[in-house]
């Protein structure tokens, strides 16, 4: 059989030409998964792959290369803008494409349109999805009430004056820069002490670095009064981090005050909804907080203001009284001063006639004691005298009588003594028991089997305890 072979060009002709006759003229909307996006900005062109995988197995059941320019890039920037999403790999999107055939470069799908709706239906539910999550797993500090979500970080009570912060941002950022611009030119001249944590909080690949941040504040034990994470710049695309389940976690149960402004105006992100106060902008979040002092500072000077006027008031009351009183004291001083002066002026004349006669009478007293104090002296020396004589007398006749009797005391002494000496005693009959060089007087002292000295008169028996024997101790024994 002859073969008749063409140029490949005639083939990719053909297939083009089909393709035409069979797509030229239509579009098609499309849900697929992008992959393998690149981007060229001059030219403002994206190339990529259309995928589709199981939903069961995960597995890839379709895959097409995929371009867009022109009115489809512009579509593209829409999208982005409009959702907060970046078209990059790995988004799921739904896409009106047109199908393009090239000799060279092969089949395309060429998107021109990206439905915004679809993809913001996505991220919507995407967000719910991770409010619920937090909902059910995060229950002890993150609960709805009512149609409020209500978390731990939303229950601390601000300082009356915040003045050290920690700030979780790029320190390169636009937006750190204006928030450190506005706390220090405030008008009212407050002093902050602000550390900061460089973080980039921009981009989901982000999530870990943010939050390893917040556990370095948790960490540094330091008594901050607020936390503040604010974003400055980019794209509207980077605050999707702000979504992510594990930085709403940190935020929610963070132990200090946290204040987010990250600079989306259109939406709440779920990091909002879980933080104490939400703000849209670092510039807004640096003037909630000087507003926050300067609430506190109007509230001393109205006290102070208060407590001046009250004192004006209570000092001019009691000035009134005081004057009242003074002129009441004095009448009446002088009232008491008039009646008083005749009644001490009677008593004076009282007391210095009484004070005249009782002297009169006491130096009459003193008289008569004087010639008592005189005259009895001398009686009671002469009657002490006498007795001394008589007492003289009686212990020379008694001295040597009552010598004698004491002698014949101290002799019957000394016989009692000598019959009560071991020598007498053991002469007798009697004999000591000697345990060792110790003199036994209590039998419970001896023990069976004790080796024991019997000392009786010249002699000593050294022997051995067989047995002991309880007596009642009376003479019926020995």
């Amino acid at each position: 059989m002859e073969i008749t072979p063409i140029k490949l060009s005639e083939l990719t002709g053909m297939i083009r030409e089909t393709l035409s006759q069979r797509f030229d003229r239509e579009s098609f909307w499309v849900l697929a998964d992008v992959s393998d996006h690149k981007f060229y900005p001059q030219k403002k062109n994206h190339f990529f792959d259309l995928v589709e995988k199981d939903d069961v197995s995960g597995e890839m059941v379709a895959r097409v290369a995929a371009a867009s320019w022109g009115d489809g890039s512009r579509s593209i920037e829409i999208f982005e803008k409009e959702t907060g999403q970046k078209f990059t790999t790995g988004i799921h999107v739904l896409v009106k494409v047109k199908v393009n055939f090239h000799s060279t470069y092969g089949m395309k799908l060429m998107v021109q349109e990206v439905d915004t709706r679809f993809t913001l239906g996505e991220l919507e539910k995407k967000k719910q999805d991770t409010i619920q999550r937090l909902l059910t797993e995060c229950s002890d500090y993150v609960k709805m009430v009512g149609d409020q979500i209500i978390t731990r970080n939303k229950g601390h009570v601000l300082g009356l004056v915040i003045q050290k912060i920690a700030v979780v941002s790029s320190k390169q950022s636009a937006g750190y820069q204006d928030f450190m611009h506005t706390l220090r030119t405030n008008s009212f001249g407050y002093l902050f002490s602000v550390d900061e944590y460089n973080a980039r909080v921009q981009g989901e690949m982000n999530v870990k670095v943010l939050v390893d941040e917040l556990v370095k504040v948790y960490q540094s034990a330091k008594n901050y009064d607020v936390v503040v994470i604010i974003r400055g710049g980019g794209a509207e695309t980077d605050f999707l981090i702000f979504n992510d389940f594990f930085v709403s976690r940190a935020i929610a149960k963070f132990p200090i005050p946290i204040i987010t402004g990250i600079g989306h105006q259109k939406d709440q992100t779920i990091s909002d909804l879980m933080a104490h106060t939400e703000t849209k902008t670092p510039t807004k979040a640096a003037e909630l907080i000087i507003a926050h002092n300067k609430n506190f500072e109007d509230s001393i000077l109205m006290l102070q203001k208060n407590v001046v006027i009250k004192a004006q008031q209570i000092f001019s009351q009691r000035q009134r009284i005081l004057t009242q009183l003074n002129s009441i004291v004095v009448n009446k001083s002088r009232d008491y001063l008039a009646r008083y002066i005749k009644e001490l002026v009677q008593i004076n004349r009282v007391v210095t006639q009484s004070s005249k006669q009782i002297i009169h009478e006491r130096r009459n007293e003193m008289v008569s004691l004087s010639s008592r104090v005189v005259a009895t002296p001398r009686v009671i020396v002469a009657n002490k005298l006498h007795e001394l004589d008589q007492l003289k007398s009686n212990i020379s006749t008694f001295r040597n009588q009552f010598l004698k009797n004491q002698r014949g005391y101290l002799g019957h002494f000394v016989s009692m003594i000598r019959m009560a000496s071991p020598e007498q005693t053991l002469k007798r009959g009697f004999a000591l028991v000697k345990k060792g060089e110790q003199i036994i007087t209590d039998p419970e002292q001896i023990l069976h089997g004790d080796e024991i000295t019997i000392v009786l008169k010249q002699t000593d028996i050294l022997t051995t305890v067989i047995n002991k024997k309880q007596n009642d101790g009376s003479s019926d024994n020995l």
